[in-house]
């Protein structure tokens, strides 16, 4: 897949449009590449995961990527029809952000079952 592949991304959520607590489970539809200013001015392209049934998408850098990354694999393609759980707290900047997880097959919401 190329950048060039992917449209515009449209109306993206926003971290504080989720109530404080919830934790949602939605299921990946794709990926598109948006431009978004920073602060400062300058501009950087994000990764936008857009899901199934939803309006608006996540734009998300390379951390929340990562993290999804060591459940789905480096492969992006492979992540489409899986599930995300989206969350949201305070990051390192003191701002409020997304937490995004990949779910491991067979792993239900709030399980205390730990593999140790």
């Amino acid at each position: 897949m190329k950048i060039s592949d992917f449209g515009t991304a449209g109306n993206t959520l926003k971290a504080d449009e989720i109530p404080a607590g919830r934790t949602l489970r939605l299921k990946i539809h794709g990926f598109e590449v948006q431009a978004f200013e920073n602060e400062d001015g300058s501009k950087d392209e994000k990764c936008v995961i857009m899901f199934v049934d939803k309006d608006k998408g996540i734009a998300t850098g390379v951390q929340n990527l990562r993290e999804i990354g060591r459940v789905y694999g480096e492969d992006m393609d492979t992540w489409i029809g899986k599930d995300l759980e989206v969350s949201t707290a305070i990051k390192g900047n003191d701002k409020l952000g997304f937490v995004l997880r990949g779910v491991v097959a067979g792993d239900a919401a709030g399980s205390d079952d730990i593999p140790f």
